[in-house]
């Protein structure tokens, strides 16, 4: 009886740990606009060749602090989160036609794009240099 007690109580607590990590997974996704970002650029493609993971950057003003995947394809930009974030952070392929905006964003921690995607604007992404060398000369045509 105690060993189906304590495995009960176990459950228990997994469900509640589980309701609450998605729970946040999903505030995080509201307060970043990533829903915006994937009501709209949701992919269930292949990443690129290339893909750079463990990336630092920012979605509207959420940090996402080594939880990114960033990859360029010739067509865009994919973005993913952690595979933890997943079920409320769904990979984004977003088109280059359809990044409006790029600034560069240099202090003393990081260099950085500041990309404005949609018309009208869906969201932000801040993004480290590194990450996004291959696409450079897409981004620099935007750069303002």
């Amino acid at each position: 009886m105690d060993i189906l007690l304590n495995i009960l109580i176990i459950a228990v607590i997994a469900v509640i740990c589980l309701a609450a990590f998605s729970g946040m997974g999903s505030g995080l996704a509201f307060a970043s606009r990533w829903s915006d970002l994937a009501d709209r650029y949701q992919t269930k493609q292949k990443p690129p060749d290339g893909l750079a993971g463990f990336q630092f950057g920012m979605v509207g003003l959420v940090p996402y602090n080594g939880l990114l995947k960033v990859g360029v394809a010739e067509g865009g930009l994919y973005v993913a989160s952690s595979v933890f974030l997943w079920p409320s952070h769904p990979p984004l392929f977003i088109p280059w036609c359809e990044i409006r905006s790029v600034k560069k964003v240099d202090n003393l921690l990081y260099r950085a794009y500041l990309l404005t995607v949609g018309s009208p604007q869906v969201g932000t992404l801040l993004l480290p240099r590194g990450s996004l060398a291959s696409a450079k000369e897409m981004l620099d045509v935007k750069l303002e």
